[in-house]
């Protein structure tokens, strides 16, 4: 692990990542690696930024610092309103004893046993939608697994698969509240939370006097712990987080997944030879390319770290695709190799990415997006073993924007 640098420079004479830059926003992962190499802090035009694995694993989880208010929509002149009131409720948007008591009650529903249970039902789901561009041969694959995830999540909360389209449109919506889009699209964005708080609210009623089934819904309402429940509030916003976290950013990460290994064929040939290696390769792929540039923390009291001291309100973007290239927490971070997480537990702190996060904002649908990726990727490698790039595509890989879920907006493909 990295060695504490003992005399770091004051604020104001740290390097500067300037994500506001047209340079740097061209590619602020490169940026964030590249000054990774000179220190384990810059400063930013909003705070600082953490560029190395230790640091960052540390301020994910201390307590001394905590997620920005209304997920730092303040930063865009947003202080009230549904928007605000929703990105507080939201399981992310919360910190200290609420934010633990929801997780402890959630616990019997996001264990990886009953979660496990969801298998059948991913393989049949990925089966059913690669069936259905199977014919063409080629194709945009950029949003192949919007209806995957989305109907995934229909299906752990009990809500009817046949409303995963609007859902999904919902989804979309509400992770573009934390990014530079909530300035032009805030009254988009605020009908379709308001949109999705009335749809969850009817589908938790309907739960309700359904009676008990076997879906997550049903698993939490029953859930209890020393006479303590979840509120049909904190339900809601509990499954409108789950919403938000898990949908948009699995079918990301499949797309993503999918790019980089059309980039390394040999190591989808190698899952292919090796259905084990998919657990490890799924891991490495979460490594290599996150789909956010960071997790958001604002330091309740001044913190000092290597000599620096943070000051008390100062924002610090944890740069996670920087972390997660660190030299020192990993052997040759630049490879992309499907067996680096074979045979090790992910779970020791020494070995893990930080993709999920650590500490008490650990992603609690974190083994959901493995199981989901894992089946995705374990499918599809044997279906199309010669996927790669539609060189006749005239356009070719497109981008949205890198603040926010980041990903491919156009990814033309062909397979046989």
């Amino acid at each position: 692990m990295s060695t504490p640098e003992t005399h770091s420079p004051p604020l104001d004479e740290l390097p500067l990542l300037d994500l506001f830059d047209s340079a740097v926003a061209a590619d602020p992962y490169a940026a964030v690696r590249k000054l990774a190499t000179e220190s384990w802090i810059a400063r930013t035009p909003t705070g600082v930024a953490i560029l190395r694995w230790d640091e960052a694993k540390e301020i994910a989880r201390d307590r001394r610092f905590r997620t920005p208010p209304g997920l730092g929509l303040a930063a865009f002149g947003i202080t009230e309103g549904f928007a605000y009131d929703w990105a507080n409720g939201v399981l992310l948007g919360l910190d200290g004893e609420d934010h633990a008591r929801i997780r402890r009650l959630t616990t019997p529903g996001l264990n990886p046993r009953y979660l496990d249970t969801m298998r059948p039902h991913a393989r049949e789901l990925i089966r059913e939608i690669a069936t259905g561009v199977d014919d063409r041969g080629r194709g945009d694959l950029a949003q192949f697994g919007a209806s995957y995830s989305v109907r995934m999540m229909c299906h752990l909360l009990g809500f009817p698969d046949e409303d995963w389209s609007r859902l999904a449109a919902w989804s979309d919506a509400a992770v573009q509240l934390p990014t530079t889009a909530v300035v032009d699209q805030l009254d988009r964005i605020t009908t379709a939370l308001h949109e999705l708080r009335a749809y969850t609210t009817e589908q938790l009623e309907r739960i309700r006097h359904r009676g008990r089934g076997d879906d997550l819904g049903s698993v939490l309402l029953a859930a209890e712990e020393d006479g303590d429940r979840l509120s049909p509030d904190e339900l809601i916003a509990l499954f409108e987080s789950l919403l938000m976290a898990g949908a948009e950013t699995t079918k990301t990460v499949l797309a993503l997944g999918l790019l980089l290994f059309v980039k390394h064929p040999e190591q989808w040939r190698a899952i292919r030879e090796d259905p084990d290696l998919v657990s490890s390769a799924v891991d490495e792929v979460l490594r290599y390319r996150i789909p956010q540039l960071g997790i958001g923390r604002v330091a309740r009291a001044d913190v000092t770290i290597n000599g620096t001291t943070i000051p008390e309100g100062t924002f610090c973007l944890v740069a996670i695709p920087a972390a997660n290239f660190d030299p020192e927490a990993y052997e040759d971070p630049d490879a992309f190799d499907v067996t680096r997480y074979a045979g090790v537990d992910r779970r020791a702190p020494a070995n893990r990415h930080l993709s999920f996060g650590f500490g008490m904002h650990a992603c609690v649908g974190a083994h959901l997006a493995r199981l989901e990726l894992q089946e995705a990727f374990a499918h599809l490698s044997q279906r199309w073993p010669d996927l790669r790039l539609d060189d006749d595509d005239a356009t070719g890989v497109t981008w949205n924007s890198p603040f926010g879920v980041h990903g491919p907006l156009r990814l033309p493909l062909r397979w046989r």
